[in-house]
């Protein structure tokens, strides 16, 4: 059981060092990130290795000062918006072509999930390793 417990509490502490990073990015982005309401343009249909579709907004925004772009979430979703609907963004202004949709699930989902999957191998992994 020492190899069953070993395993999971390595799986678990990177897995939880990824959720951290992920938030930590997520906070220092915020830090710094400017709110602007997008325009969705459509969804960018990704094919996976088993045959299977996600779909990504892209989304059109304007800076503060006037600049153009268009952006693609790497975060699939539902689709939630139609084309023509406003988007919450947010734009780094020292490199406003990296924007993020400015809801809880684009910022946090990664962050979240990969902490508890974290929490979900080490807990058992120490108990393991303890009894």
């Amino acid at each position: 059981m020492t190899a069953f417990g070993a395993s999971f509490t390595a799986v678990g502490l990177l897995l939880l060092a990824i959720g951290v990073f992920s938030f930590i990015r997520t906070k220092r982005f915020l830090a710094r990130a400017v709110s602007v309401d997008g325009v969705l343009q459509g969804y960018e249909e990704r094919s996976d290795s088993e045959g299977g579709s996600s779909y990504h907004p892209v989304v059109n925004y304007t800076t503060t000062d006037g600049q153009h772009f268009t952006f693609t979430s790497n975060t699939a979703a539902g689709r939630k918006w139609q084309p023509g609907d406003a988007v919450p963004l947010m734009y780094d202004p020292a490199r406003p072509h990296k924007a993020r949709i400015a809801t809880f699930r684009y910022l946090w989902f990664l962050a979240g999930f990969m902490s508890l999957m974290g929490l979900g191998f080490l807990i058992p992994g120490v108990i393991t390793l303890v009894i």
